[in-house]
């Protein structure tokens, strides 16, 4: 893992089920980049992972029995609410809220298949 301290002085970390499965969401529907991935021998646990989506980086492992699963909230800022929504749900995601304007923009909720919580807003 990289140290973010003179970066960013809290990162959220996600513990989760899938999360190779994860990884491949958040850059099909945010256009995520993998900066590291750490995976077990069995090829598919991940022991740990950076992601970056936009300007923030999301730091995320397998759940284990050890420490269970942790998954988030994010407000999400990205080009087109109502496009990423669709593209969210295509890829699995159920909605927590319909798009809809808001005195900040449009903002819409989903679900993602592995239990994260993403307000999907956009500015114009």
């Amino acid at each position: 893992m990289n140290n973010y301290k003179d970066q960013h002085t809290t990162l959220p970390y996600l513990m989760l089920e899938n999360a190779i499965e994860f990884i491949e969401f958040a850059k099909i529907v945010f256009n995520a980049e993998t900066k590291s991935l750490n995976i077990a021998s069995d090829n598919r646990t991940v022991l740990s992972a950076e992601i970056k989506v936009g300007h923030s980086m999301l730091l995320l492992s397998e759940a284990a029995d050890k420490y269970g699963k942790a998954v988030g909230n994010f407000f999400i800022y990205v080009g087109d609410a109502d496009e990423t929504f669709q593209r969210a749900i295509f890829h699995g995601s159920f909605v927590v809220t319909e798009v809809a304007d808001m005195d900040y923009g449009r903002c819409g909720g989903i679900q993602d298949p592995f239990g994260n919580t993403w307000w999907l807003t956009s500015t114009t």
